[in-house]
């Protein structure tokens, strides 16, 4: 099986939206959602569609927040995307985890975490997919990884 993230959203009435992600990389593979704002989502796709050369790390994040509101207490579904070795892989680190259980034991929470190696052009492909979503007018996006 090759390796990939798939988006999938829910787009609520109050302007908020659920995030699903699945993800398989290298045999390991996980699947979890977060509430995000939908126009975060839109901002990465933007900056996911003209990265070339992608200079800088670019992050999303949902799951609990803290007080603070650049700060999550529980993170249910990260992605951060960044150079890797050169011109044209592209790393995806994504990070999955369920909410702590009623106890707040962090023993009780699962999670993974893996890297999808890309290329720009699925990248590319990803980004205007995301769009699409954050319009309600895709079912999904899928970020396919490549044989480096």
């Amino acid at each position: 099986m090759s390796d990939f993230l798939r988006l999938q959203i829910y787009l609520d009435d109050d302007g908020t939206a659920e995030l699903f992600a699945e993800m398989h990389a290298n045999g390991f593979s996980g699947s979890s959602s977060a509430w995000i704002q939908p126009e975060e989502l839109r901002g990465l796709a933007s900056k996911l569609a003209l990265a070339f050369p992608l200079g800088e790390t670019l992050s999303l994040g949902g799951g609990y927040w803290s007080g603070t509101p650049a700060s999550l207490s529980q993170e249910h579904l990260g992605l951060s995307f960044y150079p890797v070795a050169g011109r044209g892989v592209v790393g995806c680190q994504v990070r999955l985890a369920t909410s702590l259980g009623r106890d707040d034991r962090t023993t009780s929470q699962y999670m993974v975490q893996a890297e999808i190696l890309t290329s720009y052009q699925e990248l590319q492909q990803f980004a205007q997919a995301l769009d699409m979503l954050c319009a309600g007018k895709g079912q999904e996006a899928v970020l396919n990884g490549v044989a480096v």
